[in-house]
């Protein structure tokens, strides 16, 4: 699989870079929601602009067609990004499958979403 993309997570992001308002910060339960069809999630979580971009600036974020997998909790649960989606994620929570070479995610989608 290393062959055809990228298996990684995300920075590390403590409690104390919560704020009130700002990026959401998805956990597993923010995506499996996103994997049952709920475009409106119930996050709770956010980073503040300026953390997301340095994040982003050094390490990435997830962009469209990088495709998550939730390995705590609820397990299984997949999501490919879509257009418009901005967020990041919690290490350790989230599997992150990213620069697919003749791969594409959605396929990965369905085979990691099939029983």
């Amino acid at each position: 699989m290393d062959e055809l993309c990228k298996i990684t997570s995300s920075k590390r992001i403590f409690a104390s870079d919560y704020v009130s308002e700002g990026v959401p910060f998805y956990r597993g339960r923010e995506i499996t929601e996103k994997y049952k069809g709920n475009l409106d999630v119930s996050t709770e979580l956010f980073i503040a602009e300026e953390k997301f971009s340095e994040i982003e600036r050094k390490f990435g974020a997830p962009k469209l067609g990088d495709l998550l997998l939730t390995s705590v909790g609820t397990l299984g649960s997949v999501y490919v990004v879509k257009p418009g989606d901005r967020f990041y994620f919690k290490d350790g929570n989230l599997t992150w499958f990213r620069n697919f070479l003749e791969l594409d995610s959605r396929f990965l989608y369905y085979w990691l979403g099939s029983p």
